[in-house]
C-alpha cells in the first residue's frame, strides 16, 4: 500500500496548438518546440528517481511546462531535487513553467527558492492558459 500511494507518474506530450483550436500562427510557433510534463503522484524522496529521468525526457525542447495538479504533496528531498533539474534547464535556455500547483505544495516551492528562480510570472492556473500566452521566447544555448 505504501508503494502504490508514493508512486509518481510523469507523461510526456509535445505541445498540439491545433489541438486547442488555436488558429494564432505566432503562438503556434512559439510553442513549435514546447513539452508538457504532466506529474502526478507525490513528490517524495522515494520517488525521486523518477525525477531525475527528468532533463533526459524533455532534451531539445525550449519550453517545458509542468502540470502539478496531480501533485497531491511535496517533500523537502523532492522539491531540492526539483530545483536543481529546474536550475539546469533554466541554464540550458529552457522557458518553465508551473501549472496547477496547489497552494501546500506551492508554500514549499517558495520555501525552497523555486519561485524565486522562476519568478512569479512563470506560475499559471492551468498549462492552457500559458499557451494561450505570448511568453518570450526562450534563447536556447547550444
Amino acid at each position: 500500500m505504501l508503494v502504490r500511494l508514493s508512486k509518481l507518474e510523469i507523461n510526456y506530450e509535445r505541445v498540439d496548438m491545433n489541438r486547442l483550436g488555436c488558429e494564432d500562427e505566432t503562438l503556434k510557433e512559439r510553442y513549435k518546440n514546447a513539452m508538457v510534463a504532466y506529474i502526478t503522484g507525490p513528490l517524495l524522496f522515494a520517488n525521486i528517481s523518477v525525477l531525475e529521468e527528468l532533463p533526459g525526457k524533455v532534451e531539445g525542447c525550449d519550453t517545458v511546462m509542468f502540470s502539478m495538479r496531480g501533485v497531491s504533496s511535496v517533500d523537502v528531498s523532492a522539491v531540492q531535487t526539483l530545483l536543481s533539474i529546474l536550475t539546469e534547464l533554466k541554464e540550458k535556455g529552457m522557458d518553465i513553467t508551473i501549472c496547477g500547483l496547489p497552494a501546500a505544495s506551492r508554500n514549499m516551492f517558495e520555501r525552497a527558492g523555486v519561485i524565486e528562480l522562476l519568478g512569479e510570472e512563470a506560475f499559471y492556473w492551468s498549462v492552457e492558459r500559458a499557451l494561450l500566452d505570448h511568453r518570450p521566447y526562450p534563447a536556447l544555448t547550444k
